[in-house]
């Protein structure tokens, strides 16, 4: 009987293991500073969002030049893109408003209820932009509190697990503050670590052989 190698089965394991991620991946995947919604029905299926840290602190402009140096086709995301984002993790709504409402005119509103462990799971794969538990992304900010002008902004609270729309009369660029911004690059970092991995091992196997 021809025995096998530790290394053989490191190899097959890692094929296998490889294989099966893409059935059990979550539907927004984050790779590096990008978050992929993989999620069939979804109108934003593909679509990556960039992580906070790409834009908070900066002005419309500033995050989008910044944003188009690594991505040259970034952009910022649509109001319809905002409740695709929320589809991708599940977030429910308790409130007729959805997340695509921070750009409708109107007062402050919840729109989750709290202690929403899916509103927590997007602030930690987007990334806190305030005291590191707090979300803030700019809407349509017009530095008007009232009523009759559009919503400035959706807060994502991590210490109260909810998702609320508001007005502010802050302006960008604020510290805690940054951008909801899209690109159609669709990071597919795990099969290459996996042919990485894989490689490794049959380099290894060879060269026992070798030896031999």
């Amino acid at each position: 009987m021809i025995t096998k190698s530790p290394f053989y089965w490191f190899v097959i394991q890692t094929l296998v293991i490889c294989v099966a991620i893409p059935a059990v991946h979550a539907d927004l995947v984050e790779v590096g500073s990008l978050n992929n919604i993989q999620q069939a029905g979804n109108s934003s299926n593909g679509l990556s969002f960039l992580d906070m840290s790409h834009s908070v602190g900066k002005t419309e402009a500033q995050a989008l030049a910044d944003a188009q140096l690594l991505y040259a086709d970034a952009r910022l995301a649509t109001q319809s893109e905002w409740n695709d984002l929320f589809q991708a993790v599940d977030i429910a709504y308790t409130s007729s408003l959805t997340a695509s409402d921070a750009f409708s005119t109107g007062i402050g509103s919840t729109i989750t209820s709290t202690n929403n462990a899916e509103v927590r799971e997007l602030i930690a794969k987007l990334g806190a932009t305030h005291q590191g538990h707090t979300l803030l992304a700019w809407s349509d900010p017009d530095g008007s509190t009232n009523s009759t002008t559009t919503r400035d902004v959706l807060t994502l609270e991590d210490n109260l697990g909810r998702a609320v729309l508001s007005v502010s009369t802050t302006q960008p660029a604020s510290p805690d503050f940054g951008w909801l911004i899209v690109t159609s690059v669709v990071p597919e970092p795990s099969s290459a670590a996996c042919l990485f991995m894989a490689s490794v091992g049959m380099v290894r196997i060879r060269s026992r052989r070798t030896e031999r």
